[in-house]
């Protein structure tokens, strides 16, 4: 399942894009603000969190381990992790 948050306006000829998200089946794949085509952050099911952008030559580099997606409670518990990078615990 892929979401997109648009907005009517366009960059170069193209919908301007402000976020998306996607759910694949290693995790979560997602970017906001991002106009280089490509760049994102992947969230992996084990916690390990990559970036890929043209920083990282387009190949995922390690930024950090954070709580396995599995032991999430909820979108709030999973937004505040990864806007705030926190390494917060699993809470039930």
């Amino acid at each position: 399942m892929r979401i997109n948050v648009i907005t009517k306006e366009q960059y170069g000829g193209f919908q301007r894009k402000l976020a998306w998200f996607d759910h694949r089946p290693n995790g979560l794949y997602f970017d906001v603000g991002g106009l280089i085509f490509g760049t994102h952050t992947s969230y992996h099911r084990n916690g390990n969190v990559f970036r890929t952008s043209p920083a990282t030559e387009n190949k995922a580099k390690f930024e950090a381990k954070h709580v396995e997606l599995e032991n999430f409670r909820g979108w709030h518990q999973f937004g505040v992790a990864m806007i705030a990078n926190l390494d917060i615990s699993p809470r039930c």
